[in-house]
C-alpha cells in the first residue's frame, strides 16, 4: 500500500483493506505491464484490413488519373457519368475501350455500339447509347496527342482492374479469418459487412510490437491515475468516485 501512496500527503488509515486497492488489479490486467501474445487470426485480419485500405487508396488515385487523361482524349465523355458510375455498374468504360474517340463513336452510332455490346453479352439501355452518341456529335476537339493519351489511360485502367481483383481476393481472405472469431456475429447487424467487421476485429487486437514509442507516455499517465484513485480510497472516498477517477473515459488508451 505504501508504494502507491504519496508520503506526507495522504496518511494510511486503519481499516483500509488492500483488496480495495485497484493498483494490483490494474497492473495484472494492463496491456502495458505484461503484453500478451495476439492470436494469428486477429493479426492476419489486421494486416489484411490495412492492405485492403491501401489498395483502395491506390485505386482511387488511379481513377483520378484515368479521368484526367480521358478528358484530354475524349473531352466531356467522363462527365456523362458520376464518379462511381464511370467505373462501376455502367457501360462507360466498355464503350470507351472499344470506341476510344468521339469520331469513332459518331461513326458507329447507337446501332454499332448496341451490336458490340450484344456480342460481349452486356446488358444496356438504348437511352444510354443515345446519350453517348449525342455527346460524340457535340464533343470538342481532342488533344493532338490523342493516341498517346488513349494508350496511357488504357494501361492505367488495366492496372485498376488488377487492383480491383486484388481487393476482392483480400475481402474473401478476410471473410475466411472472420468466421474464426466471435466478431462474425456482427454480420447479423444491419449495415455491417465482412469488411467493417473484419477491420474492427483486426484493429481491436493489442499487438505487443505496436506503439512501443507511445507506451512510456501512456503508461505514466495510467500509473498516475492509479495513484490518484488509490489515494482517494485510502482517504475514505467512495469506490464510485475512485473508479471515475481511475477510468474517466477510454480516450487515453492507445488505438492500435
Amino acid at each position: 500500500m505504501s508504494l502507491w501512496l504519496k508520503k506526507g500527503k495522504v496518511k494510511k488509515r486503519k481499516g483500509v483493506d488492500i483488496d480495495n486497492n485497484p493498483a494490483p488489479l490494474f497492473l495484472a490486467r494492463s496491456p502495458f505491464s505484461c503484453p500478451l501474445p495476439v492470436d494469428e487470426t486477429y493479426r492476419s485480419l489486421q494486416r489484411l484490413a490495412r492492405h485492403r485500405r491501401n489498395l483502395i487508396k491506390q485505386r482511387a488515385r488511379l481513377q483520378i488519373q484515368i479521368r484526367s487523361l480521358m478528358h484530354q482524349a475524349m473531352p466531356g465523355c467522363a462527365e456523362l457519368w458520376e464518379d462511381d458510375l464511370l467505373f462501376n455498374k455502367s457501360i462507360a468504360m466498355v464503350i470507351a475501350k472499344q470506341f476510344s474517340s468521339a469520331h469513332t463513336i459518331a461513326q458507329a452510332g447507337p446501332t454499332g455500339m448496341a451490336k458490340y455490346l450484344c456480342q460481349e453479352k452486356i446488358r444496356f439501355q438504348e437511352r444510354t447509347l443515345d446519350k453517348i452518341h449525342a455527346w460524340s456529335l457535340l464533343a470538342a476537339d481532342p488533344d493532338p496527342l490523342i493516341e498517346l493519351l488513349t494508350s496511357q489511360w488504357k494501361q492505367l485502367l488495366a492496372l485498376r482492374e488488377l487492383m480491383s481483383g486484388q481487393i476482392n481476393d483480400t475481402e474473401r481472405e478476410m471473410a475466411r479469418f472472420l468466421v474464426k472469431t466471435p466478431y462474425c456475429l456482427l454480420l447479423s447487424v444491419t449495415g455491417i459487412n465482412v469488411v467493417s467487421a473484419g477491420e474492427l476485429a483486426g484493429e481491436q487486437c493489442r499487438s505487443s510490437t505496436t506503439h512501443r514509442r507511445q507506451r512510456s507516455t501512456v503508461e505514466q499517465a495510467s500509473i498516475l491515475r492509479v495513484i490518484k484513485a488509490t489515494n482517494l480510497i485510502a482517504a475514505g472516498a467512495s469506490r464510485k468516485v475512485a473508479i471515475d477517477v481511475f477510468v474517466p473515459r477510454a480516450s487515453w488508451l492507445p488505438r492500435i
